[in-house]
């Protein structure tokens, strides 16, 4: 979405990402123009070529008149040719920006969205009477709850792809810079939890050696989505969709507790260092 093609892809496929674009100030405004715009510049017919006195053999009033009419017609068309072309480019660009400058208003009403299906799910739970897996609740008799939560984990899936799309177009290296070596699962990073420091020690810091994986899977949270949800909406996990603000503020807090263990430890550390 920083560009015009991005954005242009991102309304043409519709959907959860769209509908919140489409809710950003004059966005609608500006696409719909430029829509319009775009329709008049395809369905614009040049008249038809007259036949030339060369084929004919004569020269006639006639002729004259419509070439003449005809040479006209064609400079006022690419006159409005070059109107429209210039509208939808400056509609298009508007649009851009106005969705750039307003990223982290998407972001916030992700975040809210994930906060009420997080409830959602925690409402739910309670009638899987214990299950944690789809072969548990068909044990349990509660694979109809089971089927809800499913349905609940495709939404998260659409909010989190949402998220990961802005993020990606206007917060690159925010994303890359908080995201652990350790695993490329979606709750390795501090853009799916506020608390991944207290759930996965360690995992951020680039520091600190990779898990031996010789016994299987190392992260603390399940592979499959449905149960991976369930355990994000009831375990100690603290989801969220951070601003960029909000990750700042947690780069921050991470190296004034570096540099007070490495104070205590004896050494020093820049006020600027980072080291995960």
């Amino acid at each position: 979405m920083k560009n015009v093609r991005e954005l242009s892809n991102v309304m043409a496929a519709g959907g959860y990402l769209a509908d919140a674009v489409r809710s950003i100030g004059e966005v609608t405004k500006f696409l719909d123009v430029a829509d319009q715009a775009d329709a008049m510049l395809k369905n614009w017919t040049v008249a038809p070529d007259i036949e030339s006195p060369l084929s004919t053999g004569e020269v006639t009033q006639e002729w004259l008149d419509r070439a003449a009419n005809q040479e006209l017609a064609v400079g006022e068309l690419r006159r409005k040719q070059r109107l429209l072309t210039s509208l939808r480019e400056t509609a298009q660009e508007q649009a851009v920006d106005l969705v750039e400058g307003s990223a982290d208003l998407l972001l916030l009403k992700f975040g809210v969205d994930l906060a009420t299906l997080l409830n959602e799910v925690r409402s739910q739970v309670g009638g899987l009477k214990g299950a944690r897996t789809a072969g548990e609740a068909i044990t349990n008799g509660t694979t109809a709850r089971w089927t809800k939560i499913q349905a609940m984990a495709e939404r998260n899936n659409v909010i989190r792809a949402a998220q990961q799309k802005v993020m990606v177009n206007f917060y690159p290296e925010l994303l890359a810079n908080h995201r652990s070596q350790w695993s490329l699962e979606a709750p390795a990073s501090d853009c799916y939890m506020s608390n991944l420091d207290d759930i996965w020690p360690g995992c951020i810091n680039s520091d600190t050696a990779m898990p031996d994986r010789a016994g299987g899977r190392t992260e603390p949270w399940p592979a499959d989505e449905v149960e991976q949800l369930i355990w994000a909406a009831t375990s100690s996990a603290q989801p969220w969709i951070p601003l960029p603000a909000q990750l700042e503020e947690l780069n921050r807090r991470r190296i004034e507790e570096h540099r007070l263990m490495a104070a205590g430890r004896g050494n020093s550390v820049s006020p600027t260092a980072r080291s995960w």
